[in-house]
């Protein structure tokens, strides 16, 4: 089975119209292999290249009609956290290098490591707040999940050298694993750190590493 791409006009990964797309895309733990993942044409900056790829891993911390610490429609005070107003989207992306015609396997096989692109959006509904972007491209997966880890915040159980792991980036790591081998060996080794949560919404510290 050969992945399916699922657009043409390139979608920009900071965009809510990427939101919109992660809202149908399937979940890599839901699938039995990387090709049932559909491709999606992207770009991750004002003048970059269109680049196709798989996501792999996804996880939010937004939660619907969860305001706390101030009324609907009113200001934050200076401090306060609200996951209603301000809470960050991870994704993880690859991208493949390249590729030939294997007629072993009777279909296209990876002759290059893949390229993963990990964006980190903080976004916010607080007037007079930006949304904070974090775009990075490797081809080490060990640098995906470092960039993962942020401060610790006193309501975060785990804790590694000051920072830990949040719920949403548990997820998109975790989903990474299911289907690409090198997310799934650092899973085996660094499992401890990395916490397990059964929901993709989930309450966290919303621009913390930002």
């Amino acid at each position: 089975m050969t992945a399916t791409t699922i657009n043409i006009d390139p979608v920009d990964v900071r965009s809510e119209a990427f939101a919109d797309v992660m809202a149908e895309y399937p979940y890599p733990s839901e699938v039995d292999s990387l090709d049932e993942l559909p491709r999606v044409v992207c770009v991750a900056s004002d003048k970059g290249e269109p680049f196709t790829a798989q996501v792999i891993g996804y996880g939010s911390s937004y939660r619907a009609n969860s305001h706390i610490n101030h009324d609907p429609g009113t200001p934050l005070e200076k401090g306060e956290r609200c996951s209603g107003c301000r809470w960050t989207d991870t994704a993880i992306l690859r991208v493949k290098t390249g590729v030939e015609w294997s007629a072993e396997a009777g279909k296209y096989m990876e002759v290059a490591p893949p390229q993963y692109v990990l964006v980190t959006l903080g976004k916010t509904i607080v007037p007079g707040e930006q949304q904070r972007e974090m775009i990075v491209w490797t081809m080490d997966a060990a640098e995906v999940l470092r960039k993962l880890f942020v401060p610790t915040k006193k309501h975060f159980q785990r804790d590694t050298a000051g920072k830990s792991i949040p719920p949403h980036n548990a997820v998109a790591f975790r989903d990474a694993a299911c289907v690409d081998s090198a997310f799934a060996e650092l899973l085996a080794r660094y499992e401890t750190v990395i916490p397990e949560i059964g929901e993709r919404g989930v309450e966290a510290d919303p621009l913390a590493g930002l």
